[in-house]
């Protein structure tokens, strides 16, 4: 098996535990990182090499509730740029190369939030909504993005490990951890689509390309958010 390169996204040290309960050879990236976006993709494509896995982990961040006094900066904004150029870099190297898997590692409560909003959780949504995005965008080509969910209070890293080699296999967007449950998600979501089901209808929204395809039923199989009427 070959090896796969990995890169754990700040803070680190949270996001290298998730990359070390893989029982996969992997190498972790460890270029300097510049801020020029160009040259960090060039940076990856070159580390990638002939391999084809990239995985790009995401830690919990230190709890900080609300969103008053925030360092949006630090917070989200610089690991944010800094997942779309390593991804984006990743993404057209498979697709010079002809082929390759990406995945996202993203914490639990990326879907289900802890208690009030926070900064950490605007980091994992817009990750989530980056890393769908470049599915779209690669949708026409042989590169792969999935997206990982992990309970980082699951102590079983062969859960992590099975899902893994599975997504491999098949390619699917989404591969949820075991506390993601249908009953969970249902009753997340069930209050805000009771508020969208009360709102009137406005002009039907445009066209939205390839990202349509992401989401079609007929290439890919979404995990239902509410029971069937």
């Amino acid at each position: 098996m070959t090896s796969t390169l990995a890169y754990a996204l700040p803070p680190a040290e949270s996001a290298s535990r998730i990359l070390d309960a893989i029982d996969r050879p992997l190498d972790l990236l460890a270029l300097p990182l510049p801020d020029d976006i160009r040259v960090l993709q060039d940076s990856v494509s070159i580390a990638i090499g002939e391999r084809t896995t990239f995985i790009l982990s995401v830690g919990e961040c230190p709890a900080q509730e609300g969103l008053e006094n925030v360092d949006w900066q630090r917070i989200v904004l610089t690991p944010l740029r800094l997942a779309f150029g390593i991804a984006t870099g990743a993404a057209r190297h498979f697709s010079a190369a002809g082929g390759g898997d990406i995945l996202f590692f993203l914490p639990s409560q990326t879907i289900i939030g802890k208690g009030a909003p926070s900064p950490d959780q605007v980091l994992f949504r817009a990750l989530l909504g980056a890393a769908e995005a470049l599915r779209a965008e690669m949708i026409e080509t042989e590169v792969r993005i999935s997206i990982l969910f992990y309970d980082p209070l699951d102590p079983r890293p062969e859960d992590l490990t099975r899902r893994l080699e599975s997504v491999l296999c098949s390619g699917p967007m989404y591969s949820l951890s075991a506390d993601l449950t249908q009953d969970r998600i249902v009753q997340y979501f069930a209050p805000m689509l009771a508020a969208l089901e009360q709102t009137s209808s406005g002009p039907p929204l445009p066209d939205i390309g390839p990202m349509a395809a992401v989401y079609d039923p007929g290439v890919l199989r979404l995990p239902r958010l509410r029971p069937a009427p």
